[in-house]
């Protein structure tokens, strides 16, 4: 969803609640009428409460900051009420129905001055800067041309867009028209010569300039530490010796580059206020987030499983169940126990919020600002996912480990068979691998691994998901793609993947891989069979003599 379309649906949401306003007020009033006239239902009080408790969290949220402050101590005074078995008194009468009339009043008045129209506070979306422009674009200096070539040819199989120079003065011109991603260049040019060409871009006019510098690569025959201060002080971001090792190469470009996108958070909010949840699932998806609801805390197990949140924001006080409880039912899963929750409320007695985090990681307290609310849950979930990556993540290459691929593969697997669509799962392994350990170390096959490592996770799609499955095997899921159109990414995989020339001191090999590609064309089966049938691909592909691709000959049979 855009950013437009988003800023749309938030001013839908501030107009719905400014129309239905009245109403909200209209029932707290006819609540009030019924404890005056003694006609109270069971839990009429409760109930009373509830109403007003969703009212004072969400006004100001909606752009009625006075009327959630006026609701705030009409819900203090039924909660005194509540908590201390009080019945309702004349006198306790007479405030509720001045308090409902201050509602009344304020909520005529409309949203307050200072709340702005999203739209109307949105700036047009600037001119595509340079940034983007650029990509991954490589801009090499070498005066040997033919090894600047070279180096240019074996950055291409890992999706660089590469050109290479002989001199500073031509990658100068070159950058007045188009900004490179990154530089490479010999120590040689570690003087000022270089300043013109971080200084091209800042010539361009404004929809054109890059919004900061590019980084540097330097390369070197030398290794002693004059050469590397000059590096140091003409703003080297790397140093690599002579002959480079292109894949070490390139994990340095991906991680100065920022090349792995991180996947956006998942936050589940749980609120049965569906307006206010929308609310706030809307303003996390426009801070790049993915942000589901759900109004009914029972069908939490099922969210869990479909979109496997990595926080869940929850409301305390909710008609079915409060959020306390709810949390103790999921911390009684030990696979859930991992996951933070944070409630939300517009709770204020510090030993009720002390109870709350007995169950919970965190408290944020309602009303909150937008921008307060997106700092909170990406600190939060920042934490989360850093001491997550030491269990989900393989040391070594950095993709999945081995149990969580199985678990990404299981929930792929379900949307496939919810959206009736096809999936198809890669086994890929290394050719003789052993040999690679053998003749040139454990080292050179350590840089093998995180090389198609690499290779996998820059030219594949974001939504595709690779792991280590265990030593020199690996695992690809690709959603939403048929048998024809695996075989040829894989295969294209694989043709790269030969023409990579690995180092190992002075000497330079090449690694092949093999692999065996399932498909299911509605994800009618099980993750067990599936990669068995992977597996069973993969073997006939080493029997047919290694370095080529065997997709398993039918579809995957649905599982008994």
């Amino acid at each position: 969803m855009d950013s437009k379309e988003i800023e749309r649906q938030l001013n839908q949401l501030a107009r719905e609640y400014s129309d239905t306003l009245s109403e909200r007020l209209g029932d707290i009033a006819k609540s009030i009428d019924q404890l005056e006239a003694g006609r109270v239902p069971a839990g009429g009080i409760k109930e009373l409460y509830r109403q007003v408790h969703k009212l004072s969290g969400s006004a100001a949220t909606f752009g009625y900051p006075k009327l959630g402050r006026s609701a705030r101590q009409l819900e203090l005074d039924l909660r005194y009420i509540i908590d201390h078995g009080q019945s309702i008194e004349s006198r306790a009468l007479a405030n509720l129905r001045l308090g409902i009339q201050r509602l009344y009043q304020l909520a005529a008045e409309g949203p307050s001055s200072d709340f702005l129209i999203l739209s109307d506070r949105a700036e047009e979306r600037p001119q595509q800067t340079r940034k983007e422009q650029r990509g991954y674009l490589i801009y090499i200096i070498e005066e040997e041309l033919a090894a600047g070539r070279e180096m240019a040819a074996q950055l291409v199989h890992f999706g660089y867009e590469v050109e290479v120079f002989g001199s500073v003065a031509e990658v100068v011109r070159a950058t007045q028209e188009r900004c490179p991603a990154a530089l490479i260049v010999d120590v040689e040019y570690a003087g000022t010569e270089l300043l013109p060409v971080r200084n091209a871009s800042l010539e361009l006019d404004e929809n054109r300039r890059t919004d900061k510098e590019f980084p540097i690569v330097f390369t070197s025959v030398r290794g002693d530490w004059q050469a590397r201060l000059a590096a140091v002080r003409a703003g080297g971001n790397a140093y690599m010796l002579k002959p480079v090792d292109v894949p070490a190469l390139v994990s340095y470009l991906d991680r100065l580059l920022m090349r792995h996108k991180q996947e956006p958070y998942r936050i589940l909010i749980i609120d049965d206020d569906p307006r206010l949840a929308s609310h706030y699932a809307l303003v996390l998806q426009k801070a790049g987030m993915h942000a589901q609801t759900l109004n009914d805390p029972e069908k939490i197990f099922k969210a869990m499983v479909e979109f496997r949140p990595e926080l869940i924001l929850m409301d305390i006080y909710m008609e079915k169940v409060s959020g306390i409880e709810a949390a103790q039912v999921v911390r009684q899963h030990q696979e859930l126990f991992s996951i933070p929750v944070v409630f939300l409320s517009t709770e204020e007695d510090l030993d009720k919020q002390l109870l709350a985090l007995q169950q919970g990681d965190d408290f944020l307290q309602k009303p909150i600002r937008d921008d307060h609310l997106v700092q909170a849950v990406v600190h939060r979930a920042e934490r989360t996912r850093a001491l997550g990556a030491l269990m989900y993540y393989d040391g070594l290459t950095g993709v999945l480990n081995h149990s969580c691929l199985k678990q990404q593969l299981d929930a792929e697997l379900a949307r496939a068979s919810r959206q009736n669509s096809c999936l198809s799962f890669v086994l890929l392994d290394l050719d003789h691998f052993k040999r690679v350990n053998d003749e040139y170390g454990h080292a050179a096959g350590d840089r093998v691994l995180k090389s198609i490592a690499n290779l996998l996770q820059d030219r594949l799609r974001q939504m595709d998901q690779v792991g280590r499955y265990g030593g020199e095997e690996f695992g690809v899921i690709l959603p939403e793609t048929e048998g024809a159109v695996a075989m040829k990414i894989i295969d294209e995989l694989r043709e790269r993947f030969a023409n990579i020339r690995h180092l190992a001191g002075d000497k330079t090999f090449i690694c092949t891989f093999s692999a065996g590609i399932a498909i299911t064309q509605n994800g009618a089966t099980d993750t067990k069979t599936l990669i068995e049938t992977a597996d069973h691909a993969l073997y006939q592909a080493k029997e047919n003599g290694r370095n080529q691709i065997v997709v398993a000959n039918q579809n995957v049979p649905s599982a008994e």
